[in-house]
């Protein structure tokens, strides 16, 4: 309230000019406090409307990786909403099903296109006898469940598995659709079994993949390269593609948090990019390691 004719009508005529003047003065001490503190408070305050800070916050988009949701119970397979992005990364492409091409990334066009082969994969063009022996040992975990495989010996690590059965050890994790709980891809490291450091990597994906487009993986920090991996075979569920990676490969998947799958589900479809977990990859190797001793 200010000191207007209203105001002061509102003091009682029996009190004495002075003490009418002085309460006149006091009630318009008073608004003018109010009138500060209204002033004070920010617009949001005041109208109840949503900071524009929080607005910027809210409207920037999510990561187009969703993460995984990690279940209770311990299966192998971790579930995962499947997901189809706009073909940024990796999208890679071979001379044929088979073709020694490397894998190539076109994550944009100013972006950098490096070929896999050399630095952290081999993608030989005809595979030896020690690395068709290391893609049938990478198969074994990928079957449906028989009875020899309910006896193999599993331990946890993190997000992935170390199997244990019939001298073979191999470490493995599974991604499965969040809405089907079908598998969406199996990834597989064993040692090379030629004795070079490094490891042989296998890839599992449903039948009916394109094979006329390669697959391959990108670490989130190289978002420029692609680490290309092979076509080998198909059976009636699974297609199996492969690759030898070196020291350096293994050890950046050590160091990593999760890298990117890529590849076409069916011809002409857009990019499917699956989000592969790192976690418990470095300590799940040492006992690998140990295992293959």
């Amino acid at each position: 309230m200010d000191g207007s004719p209203m105001a002061s009508s509102a003091v009682p005529a029996a009190i004495p000019v002075a003490g009418r003047a002085a309460l006149i003065r006091a009630a318009a001490s008073r608004a003018s406090v109010r009138r500060a503190a209204v002033s004070r408070q920010p617009p949001e305050a005041a109208t109840g409307a949503v900071p524009a800070f929080r607005d910027r916050v809210e409207a920037r988009p999510r990561p187009a990786t969703d993460r995984c949701s990690r279940p209770a119970a311990p299966p192998a397979a971790r579930t995962c909403a499947s997901r189809t992005r706009p073909v940024s990364a990796p999208v890679v492409r071979a001379a044929g099903p088979n073709g020694p091409e490397a894998a190539r990334t076109m994550r944009k066009k100013s972006a950098t296109t490096t070929a896999a082969r050399g630095a952290d994969v081999t993608v030989p063009g005809a595979p030896g006898f020690a690395f068709a022996l290391a893609l049938a040992a990478l198969a074994f975990c990928l079957l449906p469940m028989t009875a020899a495989a309910q006896d193999a010996r599993a331990d946890r690590f993190r997000d992935w598995m170390l199997y244990r059965a019939g001298g073979q050890c191999l470490l493995t994790t599974q991604i499965a659709s969040r809405a089907s709980g079908s598998t969406i891809a199996e990834v597989i490291l064993r040692p090379r079994g030629d004795g070079e450091p490094g490891a042989a990597i296998g890839v599992r994906v449903p039948n009916g993949v394109s094979l006329a487009d390669a697959i391959a993986y990108v670490h989130p920090e190289r978002p420029g390269e692609a680490v290309g991996l092979q076509w080998q075979s198909c059976d009636a569920e699974r297609c199996l593609a492969a690759g030898t990676l070196s020291e350096a490969g293994l050890d950046r998947l050590k160091r990593g948090r999760f890298i990117v799958l890529g590849f076409r589900p069916v011809a002409g479809a857009r990019t499917l990019n699956v989000d592969i977990p790192l976690f418990g990859v470095t300590a799940g190797w040492r006992a690998l390691e140990a295992c293959a001793e």
